[in-house]
């Protein structure tokens, strides 16, 4: 297949080189030249990469932050190929999807998607194209979509090399990605921000570990933070429930509530250990 990468960042660009190493004749696109020169040198990208190639992709496979996406489709769907396949790698959806299939046209297919995958570095010089391998693939249910678009991403999905491919409505992949993504993120960024700075000797792995996304991409996370506020504040809640309840647990010298809590915590955690998924 002809394959358009809009956005050679560290997804989009790990993306590239992985349909390129699957023998796609892969372009791309970044607002960045250098980008996209390094990209063509490393054989990422086809070296006549430029937007003309809209025209003849017979995929598109938008990676950049969610606004752009959108912005991205509104301004080129004029050049894109008739029948062509577009997909997005949003983190969130419900806006999303819906703006994007707002100004497509009726002859263009579109089936939206989420890679669980990522680093806490960012850019071109990060990609990996092996990131992707025994991680989770989800594809956003469309009213759109047909039995054949679902294939197709299906089949993208499993030549990156992605462990599960899960089909998902729109509201509900918000929803939990506010808990599993977005809330984890806030947490980790809340225990940085307290961080005493003279506090190096002090850290061990289990604070290297829940504060390693931390490191993170300020104007990306504004985006999907705001996006979903509602779905993220819902999970704030429920966190802040939990550790109330540990707190006062802590705060009575509770230890039957205190065990309790830490049994049940240990119980759910083996079972997401023990998924087979």
């Amino acid at each position: 297949m002809k394959i358009f990468v809009v956005g050679l960042g560290l997804m989009g660009a790990s993306y590239a080189e992985k349909l390129t190493q699957k023998g796609h004749q892969v372009y791309g696109y970044d607002i960045n030249p250098n980008y996209v020169k390094a990209a063509q040198e490393d054989g990422v990208i086809l070296d006549n990469s430029n937007l003309s190639r809209l025209s003849s992709a017979d995929v598109v496979i938008l990676s950049l932050y969610p606004e752009h996406n959108v912005t991205f489709v509104k301004d080129h769907v004029h050049l894109f190929k008739k029948g062509a396949f577009i997909t997005d790698i949003s983190g969130v959806k419900q806006s999303v999807v819906h703006d994007i299939e707002s100004v497509l046209r009726e002859d263009l297919h579109y089936v939206s998607h989420h890679p669980m995958a990522g680093r806490a570095k960012e850019g071109y010089q990060h990609r990996d194209p092996d990131m992707f391998l025994n991680n989770h693939f989800l594809i956003i249910e469309s009213e759109r979509a047909s039995l054949t678009d679902y294939e197709l991403i299906e089949i993208i999905g499993k030549q990156l090399g992605f462990k599960t491919l899960t089909r998902i409505s729109v509201s509900l992949h918000d929803q939990m990605i506010a808990y599993t993504s977005q809330l984890t993120h806030m947490i980790a960024v809340s225990l940085m921000l307290g961080y005493p700075s003279e506090s190096h000797r002090f850290t061990g792995d289990s604070f290297r570990d829940l504060t390693r996304i931390a490191n993170i991409n300020e104007k990306l996370w504004t985006e999907l933070f705001l996006s979903n506020q509602q779905d993220l504040l819902h999970a704030v809640d429920i966190f802040k429930k939990h550790l109330n309840d540990l707190e006062k647990a802590i705060k009575n010298n509770d230890q039957e509530t205190l065990m309790n809590l830490l049994r049940s915590s240990r119980e759910k955690r083996k079972d997401f250990e023990n998924d087979p998924t």
